[in-house]
C-alpha cells in the first residue's frame, strides 16, 4: 500500500474512488477522490470539471490556466483541506460569481 493511498482512507482498494460534497459550495458540487490520491472537483451533474489534483506530488491544474502548479508554491498551503477551501473560493469567486 502506498503512503498517499494510507494516508487518504485505508479502507480504500485499489482503483476504488469516492466522491465527497464540496463544504463550501452548493448541492450537487463533488470532489471525486481516487485511490491514489487524484481527483478533481466536479460541478453540479459532472457537466464540468475543475482543480485536478495529485496529492502524490501536491500539484493541481489551475481551470484559469490549464497548467500544473505546486499548491504549497503556487497559493502557499500545507495541506489537501487547504487546498480544497483554495479551490471552493475559487470556484465561488470566479464561476458563481458570488463576491465576498
Amino acid at each position: 500500500m502506498n503512503k498517499v493511498k494510507a494516508e487518504v482512507n485505508s479502507t480504500v482498494e485499489e482503483n476504488e474512488k469516492w466522491e465527497a460534497q464540496a463544504k463550501s459550495l452548493p448541492e450537487g458540487w463533488v470532489w471525486e477522490n481516487w485511490y491514489d490520491g487524484s481527483g478533481k472537483l466536479y460541478a453540479p451533474g459532472k457537466t464540468a470539471s475543475y482543480f485536478l489534483y495529485d496529492r502524490a506530488t501536491n500539484e493541481f491544474v489551475h481551470p484559469a490556466t490549464d497548467k500544473w502548479f505546486f499548491w504549497d508554491g503556487y497559493i502557499y498551503v500545507e495541506t489537501f483541506e487547504e487546498f480544497q477551501r483554495f479551490a471552493e473560493a475559487w470556484i465561488i469567486e470566479n464561476i458563481l460569481h458570488v463576491k465576498g
